[in-house]
Parts: C-alpha cells; sequence; structure tokens
C-alpha cells in the first residue's frame, strides 16, 4: 500500500541531512618514505637537508621525527607527519613546483636519481632491504608532467651552488651556507681566495687582513674569503664560537689603526656555515670579510694600514707596500682621472646652454595691441 498523501505545505518529515562528502576530520598521523638520498652526506646534514624540503613542500616536521636509515650506496629516511589525505595527495605537485623553482638542493638527491617521495609502511627485511629499500605507497604524478629529477652538475665539473649565486646570496630559508667542494669561481679584482688551514687564523690572518683590506679600500671594494682553495672550491676553516669572537675583535683592532679611520659600516663580516660529508667536533666555515667601496671624496686620498704602510689592488693579486715615489704617482692619476671627468660634465652643459639659445633666438617676437574704448 502506499503511504497517504500529505496536506499542501507540509513537508514530509526527512531524514538526517547527508554528511559532507569532504568533511573536515582532524590531521592523521602519517609516515612518509623518502628515497634516493645522497649517501655522501652524514645522517645530520641529510635530516636537516630533507627538514628544509619539508618546510618548502608546506609540511613543517620536527627534527626527532625524522629517522635517516644510510648506507654505503644508498640512503633513504622515514619521516613521520601529521597531516591531512589532502595535504599529502598534493605533494608530487608541490615537489614539481619547488624542483622547477630551484628551491630543492640538489645536493639532497643521490647522483642521476629521482627524488622518490610517498607514504611507506617501512623497510623490509633481509638484504632487499638494503638493495631496494622499503616499497612506498607513491601518490599519483601530476597529469602531462616531467619526472622530478634533481639536477646534477656534469661530469668532471665541481657539485655544489654555482659562483654568482654562492658568491652573492645562496640562501636556504634564511640561513646562507655553502657545500664542502662547492665552486665559487676564480678570483677577480674584487674577489680573493684563502685556504686558511692549519694555524692560519691564529697567525698569517693578521698580516692578509692588513693588506686585502687596504687594498680594496684603496680600489672599488672586494671580499676576502677564507677557507676556498685558490681553485674556488669550498673546503672550510675549523672555526667556533671562541675562534669567530677572536676574529671579529682581531677585525676591530687593526681597522682602527688606518688612516684614515676605517668606520664600522665600511666591511662586514660574516661566518657563512659549511655542509660537509664528515662529521666534526669543531664546525666548519668560511669567513668573508668584504670591504664596501668607499664613497667619493671632495679629494683622492689613499688608506694606510696601523703599521703605515699602503697597498693597491690589482687583478688576483696586490701592490704594496707602495714608495713615495709609487703614491705621488697614485695621486697624479687621481687627479687626471676627477679632471677629465669635470672636463666632460664642463662640456655637456655647455652644449645644452647654446641648444637653449638657439632655441631661444627660433622664437617669433610676440605683438602686443592695445585697444581704447
Amino acid at each position: 500500500m502506499e503511504p497517504p498523501m500529505e496536506p499542501p505545505g507540509k513537508q514530509p518529515p526527512q531524514e538526517s541531512p547527508p554528511e559532507d562528502p569532504a568533511p573536515k576530520t582532524a590531521p592523521s598521523a602519517h609516515i612518509l618514505y623518502v628515497d634516493h638520498l645522497n649517501p655522501q652526506f652524514s645522517v645530520p646534514v641529510l635530516a636537516c637537508l630533507l627538514r628544509d624540503t619539508l618546510e618548502r613542500l608546506e609540511l613543517p616536521v620536527a627534527r626527532e621525527h625524522i629517522e635517516v636509515v644510510r648506507r654505503p650506496r644508498k640512503a633513504y629516511a622515514l619521516v613521520q607527519v601529521t597531516a591531512h589525505e589532502a595535504t599529502l595527495a598534493a605533494l608530487p605537485w608541490r615537489l614539481q613546483a619547488a624542483l622547477e623553482e630551484h628551491q630543492i638542493p640538489k645536493e639532497l638527491v643521490a647522483r642521476g636519481k629521482e627524488l622518490v617521495l610517498g607514504e611507506g609502511p617501512g623497510p623490509s627485511s633481509g638484504k632487499e632491504e638494503e638493495d631496494s629499500g622499503p616499497s612506498p605507497r607513491s601518490y599519483p604524478s601530476p597529469a602531462h608532467s616531467t619526472p622530478a629529477r634533481a639536477r646534477q652538475g656534469s661530469r668532471g665539473q665541481p657539485r655544489g651552488t654555482r659562483s654568482d649565486s654562492a658568491i652573492v646570496r645562496q640562501e636556504i630559508e634564511g640561513q646562507e651556507r655553502l657545500f664542502q667542494g662547492a665552486f665559487l669561481g676564480n678570483e677577480t679584482r674584487s674577489v680573493e681566495f684563502k685556504r686558511g688551514g692549519g694555524e692560519y687564523l691564529s697567525l698569517a690572518f693578521k698580516h692578509h687582513l692588513r693588506r686585502y683590506v687596504c687594498a680594496f679600500l684603496n680600489s672599488e671594494g672586494g671580499s676576502l674569503f677564507v677557507g676556498v682553495e685558490d681553485s674556488g672550491l669550498v673546503q672550510g676553516v675549523r672555526c667556533g664560537h671562541r675562534d669567530e669572537d677572536r676574529v671579529r675583535l682581531l677585525v676591530d683592532s687593526i681597522l682602527q689603526g688606518f688612516q684614515p679611520q676605517v668606520f664600522p659600516d665600511a666591511y662586514t663580516l660574516s661566518f657563512i656555515p659549511v655542509v660537509s660529508a664528515s662529521a666534526g667536533s669543531t664546525p666548519l666555515k668560511v669567513i668573508r670579510l668584504s670591504v664596501h667601496a668607499p664613497k667619493a671624496q671632495a679629494e683622492p686620498q689613499l688608506y694606510e694600514t696601523d703599521q703605515g704602510e699602503v697597498f693597491l689592488r690589482r687583478d688576483g693579486s696586490i701592490q704594496g707596500p707602495l714608495s713615495g715615489h709609487a703614491i705621488q704617482e697614485w695621486c697624479r692619476q687621481k687627479w687626471a682621472a676627477e679632471l677629465s671627468k669635470l672636463e666632460q660634465r664642463l662640456k655637456a652643459l655647455t652644449a645644452e646652454k647654446e641648444q637653449l639659445q638657439q632655441q631661444l633666438q627660433q622664437r617669433a617676437p610676440v605683438s602686443c595691441t592695445c585697444c581704447v574704448l
């Protein structure tokens, strides 16, 4: 029998409303499997790089939730995360976009491999674990997209950050770093490299400090890198917190004796961490002392060290200490250069004045008519 008809205007009793097909549930715990990590780096270095990578993928994770397994020829990681399913499903798209924008450090991935990122239960046992690692449940890749492959350097070329990006600004999530073995380019008039091994900081650094800072001040400025080979490869020097304090005090005390006086805004001293495959008790760093180009003065002047010596900078070398005759010749050339600039400026102003006068003469005279009513 059919149910009786309801009177008009009265709605039949309905059941409970259907649930949202995509309810906003609380994030759940997952285990991510990351494969094809670079086995050349130690476990702490891989964990640090992997944590920065996940933060770029909008998946922050604590350091203690990252477990890196490192073999002689293979390295992978298991990461415990708390996130929604939709966030995990979007990881391939975010990874692809981050690789295209060069936001993922290529040192994280093994040479010639693709970064594998998915959800997996854990490593298997036996020889299979060492050869292939756990079998993750990978998420679907975006349509019409190329594999997310970390770009590696060509054979025979030093691997690491490039010259321009490393010297100017190579930042990873707000902190500047250099990788051991990275190639920083060649020495130029504004760049000087020093290996800095052994007792360099306590013996030879102060002598190089005087010479190169004075030479940079008497030219267009430049930077002194300590912890870099002459070939441009990053090696780093052992430099702890106490060593940093001693270097700062040494730089300040020596530069205070320069004439004319060198103020703190004329130079910048920084200590760049070096990521190395071998972990040591004292961290490796590259010391960078950047000297800014001096402001234009009313008359040319030469800077001299606290010992009364004068140095000039040339391409890849320095000249000095200068004799009295060389200093006079430098002043003469500076005056000649300034005089040439003033003469060119005077010619430009004279030509502009003549052009304005010709324009005034070419204008027709204006007639005035007075009307008396």
